[in-house]
């Protein structure tokens, strides 16, 4: 059983570089600053998928993958940061893509193979087969999804993890969930597996060569990653997507745990009302964790919209049912809201009209901050499977002394969940280099910048 995740990052890290040198050529492999560049720079700044990026490393769930990657830059040179972090803005804003993971940054992922790997599939189909009802089914047209992205966008203002999730509930995204299906069916694998390996090989090679030469080109985009590297990575990471999209995205900016964050061993009286304390039942010895305690395994819980379930009736059974369960509440803690603009009531109004459905006349939402509750893809991260943190047995942590948040009626850029977790795990690796003391330990809020009240959401379009 695996109790710390050390070893899986280290060893994870060493081959990611170990393939670098085996795949890249001696101008990339011979400085070793470019290299722990490439390691560091992951998909959200438009760089290679690293090990050192992944957020479920250490935490389960995270609130925004950029101000995370960002942080994670701290002790690499500046210089190697700017050659490796390529920022290309396209001249259209890819509303598609904010919708797919509202999260991004609209830059073109130029170290992305997955624009290659779609076309392979599709030309070997229209090679390898001959029934036209596979070939219908894989050249439907898609614009449907596109229009939709569009109309999403049009939202002011705009809050990209309210178009994802409505996007998710459509009609269209069911149905291009179905294709995906069939797409990494046995069948597709089969046909892209018969493609000539000529091609693939050569396709392959002129990838690495443009990947190759987009890592040693001189940086000549007007937007340097650097200008963003502040020390409070939520102003930079707020700055670097208004930049890239052109407007201000709402509810999406949300702080590093590990800055917001501090552990401390002593508090004033002041103090103290900012922090979350922990406390161990006993002093943990060295190799403590190795055996349960009393207390249940803390893994933390989900944050949705608070709904009132019960209150609607008559809806299809399915997934299609669920859905429409999903965005009737949505739709409700919308209005609640006040005002809604004609063309975001009017797409409402479209997505629950595909599904039969209508909003009842009693409102399902009792409660929650709509976009800071909507679950996204990129918030899909499983922390702590597979490192089962047997040290929250022991310990007990309570918020009672923060009132002016946990006891507020109001919500905060503070993922707590996030936040309980992060303290388990300093005080699992402080325990990995021996005993725990029995004392009290203070998780404290030590960035004032990132812990700001979130509005309550407005739509005027």
């Amino acid at each position: 059983m695996d109790y710390t995740r050390w070893p899986s990052v280290i060893a994870g890290i060493l081959v990611y570089v170990m393939e670098i040198f085996v795949l890249f050529p001696s101008q990339i492999c011979s400085d070793p600053h470019i290299v722990s560049a490439l390691a560091v720079v992951g998909p959200v700044l438009g760089g290679l998928s690293s090990l050192a990026t992944l957020p479920s490393v250490m935490f389960r769930g995270l609130a925004d993958p950029l101000t995370f990657q960002t942080a994670i830059t701290t002790g690499i040179a500046p210089l190697c940061i700017h050659q490796v972090t390529k920022l290309t803005v396209p001249a259209q804003p890819s509303a598609l893509a904010l919708c797919s993971d509202p999260t991004c940054l609209n830059i073109v992922p130029i170290r992305r193979p997955e624009g290659i790997l779609k076309i392979w599939i599709e030309e070997s189909l229209s090679e390898m087969t001959g029934s036209s009802r596979i070939l219908n089914l894989m050249k439907t047209d898609i614009s449907s999804r596109e229009v939709l992205a569009i109309d999403l966008f049009q939202m002011e203002p705009k809050y990209p993890r309210l178009m994802s999730y409505l996007f998710t509930k459509s009609n269209v995204a069911y149905g291009l969930s179905m294709l995906d299906k069939f797409q990494k069916s046995s069948t597709i694998v089969s046909l892209s597996q018969s493609m000539s390996m000529r091609c693939i090989t050569e396709e392959s090679r002129r990838f690495k060569e443009k990947l190759v030469q987009s890592i040693l080109m001189t940086n000549k985009q007007g937007l340097n990653i650097l200008d963003y590297l502040t020390p409070c990575t939520m102003d930079g990471a707020s700055r670097l997507r208004a930049a890239t999209w052109g407007c201000h995205l709402h509810g999406v900016t949300m702080p590093f745990i590990a800055e917001q964050f501090k552990l401390r061993l002593a508090m004033s009286d002041e103090e103290i009302s900012l922090s979350i304390i922990f406390r161990p039942d006993t002093t943990l010895p060295p190799r403590g964790w190795m055996n349960r305690g009393k207390r249940p395994l803390y893994i933390g819980p989900c944050t949705f919209v608070k709904i009132n379930r019960g209150a609607i009736t008559g809806l299809l059974e399915g997934k299609i049912g669920k859905m429409a369960e999903d965005l009737i509440s949505t739709c409700d803690c919308i209005r609640l809201r006040g005002k809604v603009g004609e063309h975001l009531a009017e797409l409402l109004t479209i997505l629950l009209d595909e599904k039969g459905v209508t909003v009842p006349e009693l409102p399902v939402v009792i409660g929650g901050t709509l976009t800071h509750r909507l679950p996204t893809v990129s918030d899909d991260r499983a922390g702590l499977a597979g490192s089962l943190n047997v040290i929250s047995t022991h310990i007990g942590f309570t918020t009672d002394y923060m009132t002016d948040f946990a006891k507020s009626q109001k919500d905060f850029t503070i993922h707590f969940q996030g936040a309980f977790i992060h303290g388990l795990n300093l005080l699992s690796s402080q325990l990995h280099y021996g005993a725990l003391p029995l004392q009290t330990y203070y998780l404290t809020l030590s960035c004032d910048n990132c812990t700001q009240e979130i509005q309550e959401d407005h739509f005027a379009r």
